[in-house]
């Protein structure tokens, strides 16, 4: 089972944004401030408090950490994935390793772009009668994957062929496309085959409240 938190950024303001930054430790805040623009400022922040408030009641910032791959992970707690584009931030939790990526489709020019994506790829995209949704399917997937595995965009895009399943250190990955709001395209990576992943709208109410509710 996988459970999978989102949060819409979009209409935060300052005042609100500097309450929930103070909730993180300085080092991390100065890491979020640097980030040139106010949107972007949000979405790193607000993934963060996500991890959080998934936790709350048995977290503590001191078991944050980052791996080799630049990947945060918890000391203590569950493996999880965070993900944010437009105005949304998801973060995907599991038992297992997990990946998750959501894209806002906005305008893109394609063509240019594909040509970094595996040959089959590229086939599959300009055959496809929606060439614009077949590009953000596999880039979605690829993100994904290489998120679950821990490898990053840097690997190469172009080294992987998502069209078929995965395989990483004997692991088969898979694929789950999740619905949230229109305009995104969202996908979730996991080793666990036909998990159930629990979709969570999580408010700014819910964020300040100080409660040990479970997710309902």
């Amino acid at each position: 089972m996988i459970d999978l938190l989102y949060i819409n950024v979009g209409k935060i303001n300052e005042i609100t944004f500097k309450k929930h930054l103070m909730k993180i430790p300085l080092e991390m805040r100065n890491m979020i401030l640097r980030q040139r623009l106010f949107s972007d400022q949000k979405l790193k922040l607000f993934g963060r408090i996500l991890v959080s408030y998934y936790h709350r009641g048995n977290f503590l910032w001191k078991h944050w950490a980052i791996n080799e791959n630049n990947k945060p992970y918890l000391k203590e707690g569950k493996p999880f994935n965070i993900s944010h584009s437009g105005d949304l931030v998801v973060v995907a939790f599991s038992k297992e390793e997990v990946g998750v990526d959501i894209q806002e489709m906005s305008e893109l020019n394609v063509n240019e772009l594909i040509n970094f994506f595996h040959t089959e790829e590229q086939k599959f995209i300009r055959n496809a009668s929606d060439i614009s949704d077949a590009f953000f399917e596999i880039w979605t997937k690829k993100e994904a994957y290489l998120k679950a595995v821990g490898k990053g965009l840097l690997f190469g895009l172009e080294k992987e062929n998502i069209l078929e399943f995965q395989k990483s250190e004997e692991k088969t990955w898979n694929f789950i496309p999740v619905e949230l709001e229109n305009n995104y395209k969202t996908v979730v990576c996991t080793e666990v085959e036909n998990a159930q992943v629990n979709v969570y709208n999580i408010t700014l109410d819910q964020l300040t409240e100080n409660n040990k509710q479970e997710l309902n």
